[in-house]
């Protein structure tokens, strides 16, 4: 007589457990071990390879992709693995939407830190863009996650032009009501990137104050004058107006000072010492370069002419005049050669 073997009962539970989970358990190791074997590659073979070139834009590129494209090898197997599960739907509703938002949030983290690398190696190599650089990378960041909120918007079926829509209507209406608030950020954006002025420049404005550039924000400039004084002024109104950069192109920089003699005076003596005394004070602050002088015109009581005298930078000729003009004076008043006061002849005409 013949027995037909029977499973024992937990046997019966525990096959269709093991055949139903398998498959998907084994796939979701294998894109683990795709993911991890990528990231080895990435870090050892590529970016070997990626030292060896002069840019640095293939470094940026895979420290920024390397490890969230190991992630997403781990992400595209739990999404295979949980479509082939014998699980109910219900729960894979609330999985795989998961899954989906958690794998577009990654690719925008990657991106972000990508381009914004570029973009910070290139604008320490360029002196225009050091001081945009922390509001394009906000701005750009910002680009990039919304992009990614779309996404995840037209994922879960929510439409996005209502949304479009009532943000441009919302940003037309905060145009206008900070309309000088944006006149005030693009103005700095031009500053920063133009560098018509920079920190520590020395400037003179429009109304004639003077003072070093002490800060330059995306709505403002302070300039701190030389009474210590300090000057806001708004980035439109700086932009729009006319001002004397000192520090530009170099720091390096002459002062103009007017003198005057009697029409007695021996002009080649004028001259000799003039030199010799702007020569004199040179030495004396120890700037480098030659003084010129040129007569230029005959005044009322005076011959009128001009003394050029390098300074190593415009704030620093209020000293070197100040001494100038001391010393000039002592040694005309020396030599005899005299400086008139304004005068004027006048011939009466005595009546007949």
């Amino acid at each position: 007589m013949y027995f037909a073997p029977t499973m024992p009962p937990f046997l019966d539970l525990i096959i269709p457990l093991v055949s139903g989970y398998l498959a998907p358990i084994l796939i979701l190791v294998l894109f683990i071990a795709l993911g991890f074997i990528f990231k080895f590659l990435m870090e050892s073979y590529l970016m070997h390879l990626a030292k060896k070139t002069e840019t640095p834009v293939d470094d940026i590129f895979i420290a920024s992709f390397g490890r969230p494209i190991t992630y997403l090898f781990i992400i595209a197997g739990v999404s295979i693995a949980l479509q082939l599960m014998p699980i109910p739907w219900e729960i894979k509703k609330i999985i795989i939407p998961a899954v989906f938002v958690l794998a577009v949030i990654i690719i925008a983290h990657a991106v972000t830190k990508f381009f914004i690398g570029v973009f910070r190696y290139y604008s320490y190599r360029n002196e225009s863009l050091k001081g945009v650089a922390p509001l394009v990378q906000r701005m750009f960041q910002f680009l990039i996650y919304f992009l990614a909120l779309i996404f995840i918007f037209d994922f879960f079926g929510v439409s996005i032009t209502p949304l479009l829509t009532t943000l441009g209507i919302a940003g037309i209406a905060v145009a206008f009501a900070l309309q000088e608030t944006l006149s005030n950020l693009f103005a700095g954006i031009y500053i920063m990137a133009d560098r018509p002025i920079r920190v520590g420049d020395f400037v003179r404005l429009e109304s004639g104050d003077e003072g070093y550039v002490e800060d330059i924000s995306w709505r403002s400039t302070r300039i701190r004058l030389l009474s210590d004084d300090l000057i806001i002024i708004p980035n439109s109104k700086l932009a729009n107006s006319v001002l004397h950069n000192y520090s530009l192109p170099s720091k390096r920089s002459a002062i103009i000072v007017p003198v005057g003699v009697s029409y007695g005076s021996d002009l080649a003596k004028v001259e000799d010492i003039t030199l010799k005394v702007a020569r004199d004070i040179m030495a004396k602050f120890g700037v480098e370069g030659e003084p010129l002088l040129r007569y230029k015109e005959f005044g009322e009581s005076s011959i009128n002419f001009i003394v050029r005298i390098p300074v190593p930078s415009y704030p620093e000729h209020y000293k070197i005049v100040h001494e100038f003009i001391k010393e000039l004076h002592t040694t005309y008043a020396r030599e005899g050669i005299e400086i008139p006061f304004p005068q004027r002849v006048v011939w009466m005409k005595r009546g007949e």
